[in-house]
């Protein structure tokens, strides 16, 4: 094709002869690493404008620790449940954090399932439990999670699983926060423009999960951010200096006998450089514990005083969760139970007054820290994943023992 005809040709034409080698690269470039660089952990949690996050519809695959795990297409990882009730079957929804959604264990290894395989034999009737669960929530989230999604399943009963680590603070850190607040019933509406922008922010977990290319683009791009920001921070040009400084200051030294000039030079530096680090540990290993006498101005403590800012933001969160659950015709129970860490050798919490309160308002419960404190250290630390893994998520077995501990006061509370 001559200069003359190419210059005649339209711009849609040009844009395509343009495209085409472009878009031939990157088939083959996605071709090539799906053959030749593994895919890595699905992502799972997709943006929600009210609560922030929630699992994205639809995804199979390992989130953590190569458990293999299916999100249905209500964004729950758990099997397909449609709305419309099963005819004779209890249905409950469970409402809870990462420990409820169980991300680090396989389907049907974690504890709502186990109750559901089991209690049928006990209560001689069908059940359903329903996993709501979802990585990162408090109440705050359980109550908006309720109210969106779970309410329209029509359970007879909803359990909240409250966990002690981070719970309360997680509450605490969204009032002050200013998220949209389930206590006044601040749902914004739903508009075009809101699915808009959740379908752009969503669309980047899309292409992770389904393009071997866009993961390695991802992956080498953010090791990079990465490093540029470590080079930037104040601390690393410090460390930096000392080195070299170290190593100015051993090279004007005469080594000792036998002792190679560049070894005396880098030992000199690495001692230099691990001095201050060495000196916060001395400090952090010598600090007294604070004493947990009053409350203080942080939402980290905020779980030890019951009348901290922040146990009174839960205490609203589960009255009005009970609120909402009469109203749709359904009951509430709460199991509370602690991190591993909080059960031996930890200041004391108000467990018995959470206990009185949910006794007085009418609402079931299940206090566990009774048969976690009966357990030894090295029980403790199998119900978790911390000696394979360093994460105090439950393990495999981990999730028998609270569906063992769990499952008499499901029995109880289902068959009333």
């Amino acid at each position: 094709m001559s200069q003359v005809e190419t210059q005649k040709l339209p711009l849609w034409k040009k844009a395509l002869f343009l495209a085409i080698p472009i878009v031939m690269f990157l088939v083959i470039m996605e071709v090539v690493l799906r053959f030749t660089v593994p895919f890595q952990n699905v992502r799972a949690l997709c943006f929600h404008p009210i609560m922030e996050r929630d699992y994205c519809p639809g995804v199979t695959g390992a989130i953590k620790f190569g458990a293999v795990l299916e999100v249905n297409s209500a964004g729950m990882i758990d099997k397909e449940y449609p709305i419309a009730r099963t005819p004779g079957a209890i249905r409950v929804a469970v409402l809870g954090d990462s420990f409820t959604a169980g991300e680090e264990v396989n389907m049907g290894k974690r504890f709502h399932e186990l109750w559901e395989a089991r209690l049928p034999e006990t209560i001689k009737r069908p059940v359903e439990f329903l996993n709501f669960g979802v990585r990162g929530y408090g109440t705050w989230e359980q109550l908006q999670m309720f109210h969106l999604k779970a309410a329209r399943y029509k359970p007879d009963w909803v359990v909240v699983n409250l966990f002690w680590g981070n719970d309360i603070a997680d509450n605490i850190n969204q009032f002050n926060a200013g998220a949209p607040n389930p206590l006044e019933n601040d749902y914004p509406v739903d508009t075009l423009w809101s699915r808009v922008l959740v379908t752009r922010k969503n669309f980047n977990k899309w292409l992770w999960n389904h393009s071997a290319l866009y993961q390695w683009i991802r992956t080498k791009y953010n090791m990079l951010e990465v490093r540029i920001k470590i080079w930037l921070r104040p601390e690393f040009q410090e460390q930096q200096e000392r080195i070299k400084e170290a190593a100015e200051l051993a090279s004007q030294q005469k080594p000792a006998s036998g002792t190679h000039p560049a070894n005396t030079t880098m030992a000199s530096a690495r001692q230099n450089a691990s001095l201050p680090a060495a000196k916060d540990a001395a400090i952090a290993t010598a600090a007294p514990r604070i004493k947990l006498e009053t409350d203080q101005p942080t939402v980290y403590d905020d779980m030890f005083f019951w009348e901290s800012a922040g146990w009174q933001v839960t205490r609203k969160l589960l009255l009005k969760l009970n609120e909402e659950v009469k109203a749709a015709g359904s009951r509430l129970a709460v199991v509370h139970f602690p991190q591993n860490d909080q059960v031996l050798n930890y200041p004391t919490l108000p467990t018995q007054e959470l206990d009185a309160f949910l006794q007085k308002n009418g609402i079931a419960f299940f206090d566990t820290f009774p048969v976690y404190k009966s357990m030894t250290q090295a029980e403790l630390d199998a119900t978790t994943l911390v000696r394979e893994y360093g994460d105090n998520h439950f393990s495999e077995h981990g999730h028998v023992v609270y569906a063992d501990m769990t499952e008499p006061f499901l029995a109880k509370i289902l068959t009333r």
